[in-house]
């Protein structure tokens, strides 16, 4: 009997350590949709050291500029919203989302201006990604819209939908006005789910008891 719960004492400490020891693996899109094909999935990378997955976009077609060939008077404006869900395993956990974009625009001299802003609702939360206007003559002005958000919970399957709005608005011959996104990324960092105390508990309860019966069998010896 003394073999058996040692046995058993060592297998349970193994088996808990090495639970809570797996690092996590690379979290994956699933059901991804967009609604004026402006935004687009290109491709994912993982970082094992920070339990990191990347996502990039392609974001390649999202531009408003005017003069163009819009039917609306001295305004081009662009919209997309892109919705999916992030699944991890199922014994992990995503613990946080952060998406960021990088835009350029250019004003000219005159009636002109840029406007850019953007939200992400992530698991019924929403989280602004900020609003960039630009009102002043520029020649190229680079600038970033992002957020980032902290799971609550033990979630492995998290639901995002991102929206993007851009406008270009100029009036007169010689005015011009052009924003366009340079880039477009998403981190989600995962992690394994934790050991319940329970557990622990359990685990400390059958080597107190194994070492309970050692001693006793010491005495009687």
């Amino acid at each position: 009997m003394k073999k058996k719960l040692t046995v058993l004492t060592v297998g349970v400490a193994i088996s808990l350590f090495a639970a809570q020891a797996t690092s996590a693996a690379q979290v994956t899109v699933n059901s991804f949709t967009t609604s004026n094909d402006l935004f687009g999935l290109s491709y994912s990378e993982y970082d094992p050291s920070t339990s990191t997955t990347t996502f990039y976009l392609d974001v390649s077609a999202f531009v408003a500029e005017y003069p163009s060939d819009t039917p609306t008077p001295f305004l081009d404006r662009k919209f997309d919203t892109i919705s999916f869900e992030l699944l991890a395993a199922p014994n992990e956990r995503i613990t946080k989302v952060s998406y960021a974009e990088g835009l350029e625009t250019v004003v000219s001299e005159g009636i002109a201006y840029t406007s850019s802003t953007g939200s992400a609702v992530i698991n019924n939360v929403t989280n602004s990604l900020g609003i960039f206007n630009q009102l002043e003559p520029t020649t190229g002005t680079s600038f970033e819209l992002k957020t980032s958000y902290n799971i609550p919970g033990m979630e492995n399957e998290v639901d995002v939908s991102i929206t993007n709005d851009i406008l270009a608005f100029a009036f007169g011959d010689d005015a011009h006005a052009r924003v366009q996104k340079q880039y477009a990324m998403m981190e989600v960092k995962s992690s394994a789910v934790p050991i319940p105390a329970t557990l622990w508990l359990f685990g400390s309860a059958i080597a107190g008891l194994a070492a309970t019966r050692r001693k006793r069998q010491e005495v009687s010896e």
